[in-house]
C-alpha cells in the first residue's frame, strides 16, 4: 500500500461512517478544530461519533433503510477494542505536500480516552515510541499521540508527523469566524486559505499548460478548436480571482429536531476585496422573489436581484471574453466581437430575474410551461432596446457561418391586450448531421416535441407593468397568465402551500432563492418519456416513473454577512421520508 493508492481502508471506513451521520447538534468538541495542524489544505470534522451513529440508526429505521451500525462495524473490522472516545469528534485532514512536486498527505485525528489502550490491538512494534508503527486492516500505518487525539497516517510519513507534532495548531485562529457555525453542524468540511491557493495554483498550471500546447498546434487545428483559448483564458481569470478573493470555503450538514436535513455553506471573502464589495451591493428583494410566477406544478424555480455593481462585473467578464476573441455566434473577427457587445447591451437596465420550469400539460410541448420575469428600470424602453439590438445582431450575423442567429426573427405582436415581441429562431444542425435524412428527421421531431409545430424556438415577451417584463416559450398563454397574476397582485408561486412550508424554514428576505420540487420532477420525467416515445420507436421498453407524493419543495437561499456569503438549504422531513419510500418503489 503506497501513498499514491486510494485512501486507506481504515480512513475510508471512518469517513463513510461519519459522512452518513446527520444527527441533531449537541455541544461539539471544540478541541478538534484547535487540533487541526499547520499546513492543512482542507479537513472534514465528524462530531460526536457515538451519538451520531445512534442517530443514524434511528433515522434509517424511520426511512426504512437497511443501514448497519457503522461505528460497531468499524471497530470490529479495524480491531479497535478500547480507548476510543465515542463522545469526541474526529477529523480527516489533507496536508500540503512536503516536496514541491509531491502529493498531499491524509492524516486522521481520532479522539481517544487512552492512547495506549487504543493502539494495543493494532500490533504496535514499539508502543512507547513517539511515532508508533501499527497495523490496521492488514496495512502498515503510523500512530502518534497529539493531545486528546490519536494521529494516524500511512507509513512513509514520519517526517510529516514529526513536523505536525512539533508545530502549534493554526487552523483554529484562521477559522475563528467560522468556529461557532462549524460546531452547529454534525458533519462539516473546510478548505483553508492555503488549500484554496494550492488548488487554484494546480488548476492554473493545467490551464497554462493547455494554452502552451495549443500555441504549438498547426493553424488548421487552431481553426478547428475555435474559441478554446478564450475559454481557457476565462477559466484562468476565474482561478486568479478565486485565489485572491476567497479566504475559506466550508460546508456542513445536520438534522434538526424536527427531522429536517439542514445543509449550509460558507464562503469567507478577503476583507475590502472586490468580491466583498460586490457582496455588499446585494440587498434583500423589495417583494417576494417568486411573486408573479404562476402557481403551477413546477420542476425548479429561482429568483434574485441583479444590483448594478454585479451587472458591471458580469459585463467585465464578457469583455474579457471579447478581448480573447471568443466567437460563439458563427461569425469571426470584429463581427463576432460586435455581436458579443450587443448581447451584453441587452442586459442594460435589468435589476433582477426570476424563472420557473413548469411541468406543463399533457400533449403540450415540453417547455410550454417555462416562464421568466425580468425586473427592469423601464419595461417599454427595455423592449424597444431589445428589439433594435436583436435586429442588428441578426443583420450582422448574415455574413457569417450558420448559427442560432441566422434564422432569427423578431417582430412586434399582441400578447393578450398588450404590445409585445415574438422572437423565433431555429437551431442549425452541423453540416454532417444535416446531410443525414434519418438524423435530421429525428432531430426535427424532437424539437417539435420540445417547442411545438415547426420545431423553432419561439419566445414571447410582454410588459406586465412599468418595471416587469414576462417571457415564455411556444405560445402567449403562459405569458398572459403571468401578466394576470402580476396585475391582480396575486402571490403566484410564492403562495403555493408546499413552497411556503419550505420558505418558512429558511431565512426571510434572503436572495437569490431556488426551489426544487421532487413531485414536479417525476411528473416532468413522465411527460418527457411520453412525448419522446414515438421519436424513439413508440416508447417500447421505456421506464415507468411512479408518481411522487405531494410534499414540500427542497429549498435554498443565499444570505450575505460581512465579508461572507452564506448558503442555507433544507430538505424537509416529510420530503426526505417520501424520497426514501420512493427509492424503494423505484427498485421494485
Amino acid at each position: 500500500m503506497t501513498r499514491r493508492t486510494v485512501l486507506p481502508a481504515f480512513l475510508a471506513a471512518l469517513l463513510l461512517a461519519a459522512l452518513a451521520a446527520v444527527a441533531p447538534a449537541a455541544p461539539a468538541a471544540k478541541g478538534v478544530l484547535g487540533a487541526i495542524p499547520d499546513g492543512a489544505l482542507a479537513f472534514s470534522v465528524f462530531h460526536r461519533l457515538g451519538q451520531t451513529d445512534a442517530k443514524i440508526q434511528k433515522l434509517a429505521g424511520e426511512l426504512q433503510l437497511p443501514v448497519p451500525g457503522a461505528l460497531a462495524i468499524l471497530k470490529k473490522a479495524a480491531g479497535v477494542q478500547e480507548g476510543l472516545d465515542e463522545k469526541g469528534s474526529a477529523a480527516m485532514v489533507l496536508m500540503a505536500p512536503e516536496e514541491e512536486d509531491g502529493e498531499p498527505a491524509v492524516l486522521l485525528l481520532v479522539p481517544v480516552t487512552d492512547f495506549g489502550r487504543f493502539i494495543a490491538p493494532l500490533k504496535p512494534e514499539d508502543a512507547e515510541a513517539k511515532i508508533v508503527k501499527v497495523t490496521i486492516f492488514d496495512g502498515p500505518f503510523l500512530a502518534a499521540k497529539r493531545g486528546a487525539y490519536a494521529l494516524l497516517a500511512e507509513r512513509g510519513r514520519e517526517s510529516l508527523l514529526e513536523k505536525v507534532l512539533g508545530a502549534k495548531p493554526s487552523a483554529a485562529e484562521e477559522l475563528k469566524p467560522l468556529a461557532a457555525w462549524l460546531d452547529t453542524n454534525d458533519v462539516a468540511g473546510v478548505v483553508t486559505r492555503k488549500g484554496i491557493e494550492f488548488f487554484c495554483d494546480k488548476a492554473l498550471q493545467e490551464v497554462r499548460k493547455a494554452k502552451a500546447e495549443f500555441a504549438d498546434m498547426s493553424d488548421e487545428m487552431k481553426d478547428m478548436m475555435g474559441g478554446m483559448v478564450a475559454i481557457m483564458e476565462f477559466y484562468e481569470k476565474i482561478m486568479e480571482g478565486a485565489r485572491k478573493e476567497i479566504v475559506a470555503l466550508a460546508g456542513g450538514a445536520r438534522l434538526d429536531e424536527q427531522g429536517n436535513v439542514r445543509l449550509a455553506g460558507r464562503m469567507r471573502l478577503l476583507a475590502g476585496g472586490d468580491a466583498a464589495r460586490l457582496l455588499a451591493a446585494l440587498e434583500p428583494p423589495e417583494a417576494d422573489a417568486l411573486a408573479g410566477l404562476p402557481a403551477d406544478p413546477f420542476v425548479v424555480a429561482m429568483a434574485g436581484s441583479l444590483p448594478e455593481p454585479l451587472a458591471e462585473a458580469m459585463t467585465q467578464l464578457s469583455s474579457q471574453l471579447l478581448k480573447s476573441g471568443f466567437m460563439p455566434f458563427g461569425s469571426s473577427g470584429e463581427d463576432s466581437k460586435k455581436l458579443m457587445e450587443m448581447s451584453v447591451q441587452t442586459m442594460k437596465g435589468v435589476r433582477g430575474m426570476s424563472f420557473m420550469l413548469g411541468v406543463g400539460k399533457e400533449k403540450e410541448p415540453l417547455y410550454s410551461a417555462m416562464v421568466f420575469l425580468v425586473e427592469v428600470d423601464d419595461a417599454g424602453a427595455y423592449l424597444d432596446r431589445y428589439e433594435k439590438i436583436v435586429k442588428k445582431m441578426v443583420d450582422l450575423s448574415k455574413e457569417g457561418k450558420p448559427s442560432i442567429l441566422s434564422g432569427m426573427k423578431v417582430e412586434k405582436t399582441k400578447v393578450g391586450d398588450v404590445d409585445g415581441l415574438k422572437i423565433s429562431m431555429g437551431i442549425p444542425l452541423p453540416a454532417g448531421m444535416a446531410d443525414m435524412p434519418e438524423v435530421k428527421d429525428m432531430m426535427d421531431k424532437m424539437m417539435e416535441k420540445m417547442y411545438g409545430p415547426g420545431g423553432k424556438i419561439v419566445t414571447y415577451l410582454a410588459p406586465a407593468d412599468e418595471h416587469t417584463v414576462v417571457g415564455a416559450y411556444t405560445s402567449t398563454d403562459t405569458v398572459i397568465r403571468a401578466i394576470r397574476t402580476i396585475k391582480q397582485g396575486q402571490r403566484g408561486l410564492a403562495g403555493d402551500p408546499q413552497v411556503a412550508k419550505t420558505a418558512a424554514m429558511l431565512p426571510a428576505g434572503a436572495q437569490p432563492v431556488i426551489y426544487w420540487s421532487p413531485r414536479g420532477t417525476a411528473d416532468f420525467a413522465r411527460r418527457m418519456i411520453a412525448l419522446f416515445g414515438d421519436v424513439a420507436g413508440g416508447g417500447a421498453g421505456a421506464p415507468e416513473v411512479p408518481e411522487f407524493p405531494d410534499t414540500p419543495a427542497v429549498g435554498a437561499v443565499i444570505v450575505k454577512a460581512p465579508d461572507e456569503l452564506r448558503l442555507e438549504a433544507v430538505v424537509p422531513a416529510e420530503t426526505l421520508k417520501a424520497g426514501a419510500a420512493y427509492i424503494l418503489k423505484l427498485q421494485e
